[in-house]
C-alpha cells in the first residue's frame, strides 16, 4: 500500500512539472500580508474524527423546464471524484432551480476550450484546474471576471479578500486586477527533518540557509550523511530566484528575467555546497524522500503530499516539519493550488454557476474538499472548525504550510512557462559538477525558457 501511495505521489509530481508546476510570485515584494486569525492547535490532539457531512435539506422537486443545468469539468480520479460528486449532490438537493452535472476530462482537455465549444449544449460552465494553465482561456476572453459577483453586497462572498493571506488573493487577481479564478485549495513545499538525528547532535530546525549550512556540516562531517536534499530541484531554483529578490517573470512582457548578479552568486554558493557533499539532488542520490526515510540525508525539501507517505510508513526516527529556510532579500516559500473558473455564457447562467462556487468555498464544503484533497485552505474560516483543527494536528506538514501563508508564492500564469520551467531541473547539477559556470548556466536557462514562451 505504501509503495502504491508513493507511485501516486510521484505521478502527481511529474504532472505538476509538466502541466502546471509549483509556486512563484513575480510581484512578491508588494505582498506584505497581515496574519489571518488562526485557531490554536490543541497539543497532542490526534483525533481522526471524520469531517461532518455537508448539511443537506430535503430535495426540491422542480419542473424540468425550470431547472438551469450547469456542467462542471474536472480531471480528478478516485477518491477525489467521489468527494466532488458528494458535494455537488448536496448542492443540487438544496439549491432551488439549479442542477450541476460533474464531467471528468483528461488533464490535457481542461484548457482546450474554444469559443465555438462554448456554444454547444454540453459546453462547460465551471472548470476546476490549476491557475498556471488559465492564461490562454483568459486571453481569449472565455472566462468571467467575477470581481463584481464576489463584491456584490447581497449575493457576493462577504470578506472574500480579507479571508485569505495576501499572496493567495494576489494570485487570483494576477490578470490586470480581474478576478478570473476562485482559489479552492493549496499545497506546497516544506522541510522535513530527522529530529532524532538533530537532537543527537544538539541541532535545532533551521530557519535560515546559514543555519541549514551549519547543521549540514555537522551531519556530514560527524555522522557521514548529507544535511539537506531537495526532491524537486525546479522548486528550489525558483525559490532561490525569488528569495534573491530577482524577477522570475517580467509582468509586462511575460519573459523570464532572473539573470541577475545576486542570483548567480547565490547559485554559485549553493552548488559549492552540493559539490562538497553537504547538499544532494536526485541526480546525485536518487529519490530524496526515500533517502530521507532511510536515514541517508538529514532533511529534505518536498511537497506536503509526501507527508502521507512518511506518516503511512514505519520511520525509525522522529520526524520534524518546519517552514523552508529563508535568508535572502525576500522571504518566499513555493506553493501550488487548484482553483475554479467560470466560462462566459449569459448573465443568468453565469449567476447560477457563481452560486455553486459560493457554496463550494463556504466553510463546511471547503473544509470537506481540502481534507479530501490533502492540502490547506486558502480561507480562514475552516481553521475555526474542530474537524479541521484535528486534521492539522494529525498532519503537521499541512499546519506548517498554513503558518507560512504570509510568505508563500506562486507561478504566474504566463503562456508556455509551465513547459519552459523544466529547463531549471538540471541547473544545480550542471554548475555543481562543472558542466557550466553559474554565469553561463543562468544565462542559457533564461534564454532557453524565453524561446518557449510565445512573444
Amino acid at each position: 500500500m505504501k509503495r502504491r501511495v508513493l507511485l501516486w505521489i510521484m505521478a502527481l509530481t511529474f504532472a505538476l512539472i509538466g502541466c502546471q508546476g509549483e509556486s512563484q510570485n513575480a510581484e512578491k515584494q508588494a505582498l506584505v500580508a497581515e496574519d489571518q486569525p488562526k485557531t490554536e492547535l490543541a497539543q497532542g490532539v490526534t483525533s481522526s474524527e471524520e469531517t461532518e457531512p455537508v448539511p443537506v435539506t430535503e430535495a426540491v422537486t422542480e419542473p424540468e423546464d425550470q431547472i438551469r443545468d450547469l456542467i462542471l469539468w474536472h480531471a480528478y480520479t478516485e477518491p477525489l471524484e467521489a468527494e466532488l460528486e458528494r458535494l455537488v449532490d448536496a448542492f443540487n438537493k438544496m439549491e432551488k432551480g439549479v442542477r450541476v452535472k460533474v464531467v471528468r476530462k483528461e488533464p490535457a482537455e481542461l484548457t482546450l476550450v474554444t469559443e465555438g465549444m462554448l456554444q454547444a449544449e454540453d459546453a462547460p460552465d465551471i472548470l476546476l484546474d490549476f491557475p498556471m494553465e488559465a492564461v490562454r482561456l483568459q486571453k481569449a476572453g472565455l472566462l468571467v471576471d467575477m470581481r463584481v459577483m464576489v463584491e456584490d453586497p447581497e449575493n457576493g462572498i462577504p470578506g472574500f479578500q480579507e479571508s485569505m493571506y495576501a499572496p493567495y488573493y494576489q494570485e487570483a487577481i494576477q490578470w490586470d486586477g480581474g478576478l478570473y479564478m476562485i482559489p479552492l485549495v493549496k499545497s506546497g513545499e516544506v522541510l522535513y527533518y530527522n529530529k532524532t538525528l538533530y537532537d543527537a547532535y544538539g541541532l535545532t530546525a533551521p530557519t535560515t540557509w546559514a543555519e541549514m549550512e551549519e547543521n549540514s556540516r555537522v551531519l556530514y562531517y560527524e555522522h557521514g550523511v548529507a544535511g539537506f536534499g531537495v526532491e524537486s530541484p525546479i522548486e528550489l531554483v525558483e525559490m532561490l530566484i525569488e528569495q534573491s529578490g530577482t524577477t522570475y517573470v517580467d509582468p509586462v512582457n511575460g519573459q523570464v528575467a532572473f539573470n541577475q548578479p545576486v542570483l548567480v552568486e547565490e547559485l554559485r554558493h549553493f552548488t559549492d555546497l552540493i559539490a562538497e557533499g553537504l547538499y544532494v539532488t536526485p541526480s546525485i542520490h536518487g529519490t530524496l524522500v526515500s533517502a530521507f526515510e532511510n536515514g541517508e540525508v538529514g532533511s529534505v525539501m518536498a511537497s506536503t503530499f509526501y507527508e502521507d507517505y512518511f506518516l503511512g510508513g514505519e520511520l525509525e526516527f522522529e520526524m520534524g516539519v518546519t517552514t523552508l529556510p529563508q535568508g535572502g532579500v525576500v522571504n518566499y516559500s513555493p506553493t501550488v493550488g487548484a482553483s475554479a473558473y467560470l466560462f462566459r455564457s449569459d448573465p443568468e447562467q453565469e449567476a447560477a454557476a457563481f452560486s455553486f462556487l459560493k457554496y463550494f468555498v463556504s466553510p463546511q464544503p471547503n473544509t470537506d474538499w481540502v481534507i479530501a484533497y490533502g492540502g490547506v485552505s486558502p480561507y480562514s474560516a475552516p481553521y475555526q472548525m474542530e474537524a479541521y483543527t484535528n486534521y492539522l494536528n494529525a498532519n503537521p506538514a499541512r499546519a506548517v504550510l498554513y503558518g507560512a501563508g504570509p510568505i508563500v508564492g506562486y507561478i504566474p500564469s504566463v503562456q508556455g512557462l509551465i513547459q519552459a520551467r523544466v529547463i531549471l531541473y538540471p541547473l544545480l547539477d550542471q554548475v555543481a559538477t562543472g558542466v557550466q559556470t553559474a554565469d553561463s548556466a543562468v544565462q542559457s536557462a533564461q534564454d532557453a525558457m524565453n524561446e518557449l514562451i510565445p512573444k
